[in-house]
Parts: structure tokens; C-alpha cells; sequence
């Protein structure tokens, strides 16, 4: 055979294999990316290194992460998340942490220091039921401890309502949204309140029938997943370590924060260019002394590594089934939260606030049943925290916009066309195998993003499987029989999904992560990064004029920095802070950088905090 046919045969079989090769790589359909698709390659990232390998003793009490790995949080930041998920369920978030108002009081007292024992607040003195109550930190999983025991094991409604009856603060109340109401210029002052005060929650009625009936939804939502942002009941809590922090060094109210700012302003201006050493009160550093409460020196505001933190969205089972989403895939639930519903008929601003004419009237108080629909976990394992969201699988539009990205714990399915070698960290397909975008079908049309649908199931890898069987997550086979406090055990654990984890600003190139909840962060999704947004917490002390004194004093002011830009979407939602810090955010851009924002260690919350009781309200 000649050369020329040789080198015609060998063209024509490699032409037929490299055919054959596309057809399968495509499924038929040849598959090209588009600009969406390029635009969340940069979303699509790996975020655990190869070199991660999770490791559970038989006993669960012992995790290790791969020999080569010192760092897990920032090494195998999906694996380290989903350690953290067993640890908080375990640890019962939902009930036995302490919400706003337990780390926050309304009308706090001052720290018991030296003689003074009356009207004071003393670390490990019990305070539900004493003078002390509304004006002293309170741990639950402490305080309600026998109550929560009993809840735990109650069998059927009657015995659950009849424990709330004895002990009401088994209902974990839930709040506006900080970031709603830091819109609010009336909210942002210190002093004005971030929640209604326990009393004048209490004077809400309960929902009747009828009003849950009428209760109605907007037709044109910008989400579903905003829907749900404005009707669910947000219950945000912190593990004992940041209780603890917060109550040692005189951080649950306004003015033990205002001295750290005056503390760290003037060594600023005074000793520069050195700065203080940080002693915190309590059982950190050496064991060998403990700073008692009140006697910490503190310059600057730094929670212990132990410290964690829980976003957690619940809702009505009677609004799901309103909404239309399917229960299908079991949902952990719970009787403890209470949501606060507007009756308004023209709801606004305005209408659906208490300071509407028609307030409390135009309100009502929906309890029962609520199911778990995500939860945010933030973790001080690393000096920005290890930030991490997880979300139902049966919330549409949970992986909309920046996907859903897991390299641990779900392997998800990659779209058709795609390379077999693809990694199968990065969910953006459909419940029936069709990718998240659609033509807009315009008469010269463009793909665009095919929200509000259900994504496709991923597969649990065998080291989350092995993971869960080892630390007791959802081995029940079925669910619990109590739907008043959730169980560990429950099988319905496993219908959580990592949504991402975040650990940096920005990429090793420059660019900005994402990270955000579909429910939390619904409106503003496509800007959102949790580390970013949580940098700009912190503290100014302005001067206020007193209208009864006619002197100025100091106030603090949580809200100096907003969470949001000037900058606002098609939809007219306010869009949400990325990317790296801006010095300029924290000090003057004067000859010495006076100090204008004190950062609050990404720590929102203090916008609950209240200045210190003028002895006005009366002791319980």
C-alpha cells in the first residue's frame, strides 16, 4: 500500500473517531458555552484541595482531614463546613443557643463589679424569673434546660402546648431582618429600637383560621426566594463560647462597646505607632488566669476561635403550602418559632409597621409548625470566620444566579455536552436534566437565567455518608414523631445541601467571591458575599442632643456603615457590599487616621445592643 492511501486511511479513522468522540461528548446535542456559562466559571471554582481526606473515628469525637493538612478551614473549607453542620445539630442550635434578645437585653443592667451586687449582672447566676430578667444575658440551653429536656421527649401536641404555657420562652421570637431595618435612618441611632420590646410582641394576637386563609402573596414576587425572606421566621443564635464573650467583657450592651472604641481611638492618638494587648475576661489563653468579668482590657473587639454563629430561616407549614412547595423530601421541623404576619390590606413600609395607626391590629402571630428551609453558619476558625450556607432541596431557586457549590459532600450532576472529565462539584441543572437558562425569547433573543425552578438531586459521597453515620446526623429511618423540637437523628438532615463556603475576599486573582442564601440574601443574590458585607460591621460614637438636658452626648451608632450600596437592581432592590475592605470605611483620611468605624469582629448583631438602664424601667 502506497504512502498516500496510508496517510488517507489513518486521516479518515481519525476524522470517524474524533466524530464518534463528539457525539458522545455532546449526547447529540453539540454543546457551546455561553456568556452565562463563562461568567460562572469563576463561580465553579474547587474549593477543597486534593490533598483533603476526611478522616471520623469510630467514636465521631475525632476528625482529621488528610495528612498534608494543617488548616483545614482554609485548606478543605466544603469539608470543614459540613463538619461544622454535625457539630451544630448535634449541639441543638435551634433551642439551646442564645438568640438577640438573650445575648442583647432590652434594657441592660451593668456588669456586677467590686461591691456593687444590686441591679447588676453577674455571669453564672440564673436570671428567667428573677428581678434580673430583661436586663441580664441569658443562656437557654442553661435556663430552660429540664423545660427543653421535656420538650424533647413530648409525644403529642397536647403535652408540647402545655410546656409552652408554663415556660413561654421555649418560643424563640423572630425579628425583622437586620438588613430591613437598617433601611431605616429611625432605626440606625443608638437607642432606637432594633425589635418590638417583649411586651409589645406579647400584645400581638395569635393568627385565627380565617386570617391564615385571606393571608395573601404578592402575584409577582421578584423570587420566590424573597417571598419567602419577608414571611419567614429568621432566628439567628450563637454557641456558648461568643455568649460568653460577649457577657465577660461587658459587650451586651452599647456602652462596654463604646469603651472599646474609646480605648483603642485614643492609643491611636497617644502611643502610636504601638498597639495594646487585648485581655479578654474569661477562660481564654492561659488556663493558668482567668480574667474575671469586668476586669478585661480591651482594645479592640476579637471573639475566641470557639465562636459560632447561626442564621437560621423557618417557615409556617400553612405559608409553604400557600407558596406551593413540595414536601416530598421531609423537612425538619419545629414548633418553637413564631411568625409575625401583616394584616395590612395595602401592605407598605408604612402599614406594616408599629407605627401604623392601626398597630398592634394589623398584626398577627402565626405558631405551629414551621420547617427548616436553610440555615447560615459562620465560625471563628479563622480571624475573617469560615462563612457557609446550606439550603433544603426543595426550595426553588437555591442554586439561581451563583450555583451551588459542594466538593465534598453531594455530587452533583453536570450538564449535558459537558466533558466527562468535569468536575462534579457545580450544580446548576435542573429537576428533569435541562441546565438553568432559557431563552428570553425576545424577537432577538438571548439566554438568560431560568429562575424559581427545582435543581436535580446530587448523590451523597461516601465520606459525608460515613460522616453522618459516625456523629449520629439523620440515621432515623423516617421522621420523628416530635415536631416540636427537631431530632438529630432525623432522617430529614440529609435533605440539606451545601450552597458554598467562603474563606476569602477574593480570589489568588483579584476577584471577589460570592456567597449567599437564597432566602436571606434574596434580591441582592448576584453581589452577595457574606464576608464582605460582614467586614463593615462596627461602632461610631456620634454626639446626640439630649432634648431634656439640652447637652450633647455621645450615642453609638451600629448602622454608620450600611450593609448596601447606592446601587440598586432592575427590580429595585437595594444590592449588597464585595469584595476587599476599604480603609477609608474605618479612618479618617486625616494626618493621624483617626479612628471613625471601630470594626465589631464582622459581627452585625450589636445593633441590638442597648445603651446601659437609666433606672427608668422598673425591675421585674
Amino acid at each position: 500500500m502506497s504512502l498516500k492511501w496510508k496517510s488517507l486511511i489513518t486521516f479518515i479513522a481519525l476524522s470517524v473517531s474524533a466524530l464518534l468522540a463528539s457525539s458522545l461528548w455532546s449526547d447529540s446535542t453539540e454543546r457551546t458555552p455561553n456568556s452565562l456559562d463563562y461568567s460562572q466559571y469563576f463561580l465553579a471554582d474547587i474549593r477543597d484541595a486534593e490533598y483533603c481526606d476526611l478522616k471520623v473515628s469510630e467514636d465521631g469525637k475525632s476528625i482529621s482531614f488528610g495528612k498534608n493538612v494543617t488548616n483545614p478551614a482554609m485548606t478543605c473549607p466544603d469539608a470543614f463546613s459540613w463538619k461544622l453542620f454535625t457539630d451544630v445539630v448535634n449541639a441543638r442550635f435551634w433551642s439551646d443557643w442564645a438568640s438577640e434578645t438573650d445575648n442583647w437585653p432590652e434594657d441592660p443592667w451593668p456588669l456586677c463589679t467590686g461591691g456593687n451586687k444590686k441591679n447588676c449582672c453577674s455571669p453564672g447566676t440564673r436570671v428567667t424569673g428573677t428581678p434580673a430578667e430583661g436586663h441580664c444575658p441569658v443562656y437557654p440551653g442553661d435556663e430552660h434546660k429540664a423545660d427543653l429536656k421535656l420538650l424533647d421527649k413530648a409525644k403529642d401536641d397536647q403535652a408540647i402546648q402545655t410546656l409552652f404555657k408554663k415556660n413561654s420562652k421555649l418560643i424563640r421570637k423572630s425579628f425583622p431582618s437586620i438588613l430591613e431595618s437598617g433601611a431605616s435612618a429611625a432605626l440606625q441611632g443608638h437607642g432606637k429600637k432594633m425589635r418590638l420590646s417583649a411586651s409589645a410582641s406579647d400584645s400581638i394576637a395569635n393568627c385565627t383560621p380565617e386570617q391564615i386563609k385571606n393571608f395573601k402573596f404578592p402575584e409577582n414576587p421578584e423570587s420566590i426566594g424573597r417571598l419567602i425572606r419577608q414571611t419567614n421566621a429568621e432566628l439567628t443564635v450563637r454557641n456558648r463560647p461568643f455568649h460568653e464573650y460577649l457577657y465577660h467583657n461587658d459587650l451586651y450592651n452599647a456602652d462596654g462597646v463604646m469603651n472599646v472604641f474609646r480605648k483603642n481611638k485614643k492609643n491611636q492618638s497617644e502611643n502610636a505607632p504601638y498597639h495594646l494587648r487585648n485581655v479578654s475576661a474569661g477562660k481564654y489563653g492561659s488556663e493558668e488566669k482567668v480574667t474575671p468579668p469586668g476586669e478585661q482590657q480591651l482594645s479592640r473587639i476579637d471573639l475566641p476561635p470557639d465562636a459560632i454563629m447561626i442564621k437560621s430561616n423557618w417557615l409556617h407549614h400553612d405559608l409553604a403550602k400557600k407558596i406551593g412547595i413540595p414536601t416530598t423530601e421531609g423537612f425538619i421541623t419545629s414548633q418553637q418559632m413564631e411568625t409575625q404576619l401583616c394584616l395590612a390590606k395595602d401592605k407598605t413600609p408604612e402599614s406594616c409597621s408599629d407605627k401604623a395607626k392601626d398597630y398592634p391590629a394589623n398584626f398577627c402571630n402565626l405558631t405551629g409548625e414551621h420547617y427548616l428551609m436553610a440555615f447560615h453558619i459562620s465560625s471563628k476558625d479563622v480571624p475573617q470566620w469560615v462563612w457557609t450556607t446550606f439550603e433544603h432541596v426543595s426550595n426553588p431557586s437555591r442554586c439561581d444566579f451563583i450555583g451551588c457549590n459542594d466538593s465534598f459532600g453531594y455530587a452533583s450532576q453536570p450538564a449535558a455536552g459537558a466533558s466527562p472529565d468535569s468536575a462534579d462539584n457545580f450544580l446548576v441543572v435542573l429537576d428533569g436534566g435541562k441546565i438553568n437558562q432559557r431563552s428570553d425569547e425576545l424577537n432577538s433573543p438571548s439566554i438568560v437565567n431560568n429562575l424559581d425552578k427545582y435543581y436535580a438531586l446530587e448523590t451523597i459521597r461516601p465520606a459525608l455518608d460515613n460522616l453522618f453515620k459516625k456523629t449520629g446526623i439523620g440515621m432515623k429511618d423516617g421522621k420523628s414523631d416530635n415536631t416540636a423540637d427537631p431530632d438529630p437523628h432525623d432522617s430529614a438532615w440529609r435533605n440539606y445541601r451545601l450552597k458554598g463556603s467562603q474563606v476569602n475576599f477574593t480570589d489568588h486573582e483579584g476577584r471577589s467571591t460570592k456567597l449567599g442564601n437564597s432566602i436571606t440574601e434574596a434580591g441582592f443574590m448576584t453581589g452577595s458575599s457574606c464576608i464582605s458585607c460582614h467586614s463593615r460591621a462596627g461602632v461610631h460614637i456620634a454626639l446626640e442632643l439630649n432634648e431634656k438636658t439640652e447637652e450633647y452626648e455621645e450615642k453609638a451608632n451600629f448602622f454608620h456603615l450600611s450593609v448596601f450600596n447606592k446601587v440598586i437592581s432592575q427590580f429595585g432592590y437595594a444590592q449588597s457590599v464585595h469584595n476587599v475592605p476599604d480603609p477609608n470605611w474605618f479612618h479618617n483620611s486625616d494626618e493621624v487616621g483617626t479612628l471613625d468605624v471601630l470594626q465589631t469582629d464582622f459581627i452585625w448583631g450589636f445593633l441590638f445592643a442597648q445603651p446601659l438602664s437609666s433606672g427608668d424601667s422598673d425591675a421585674k
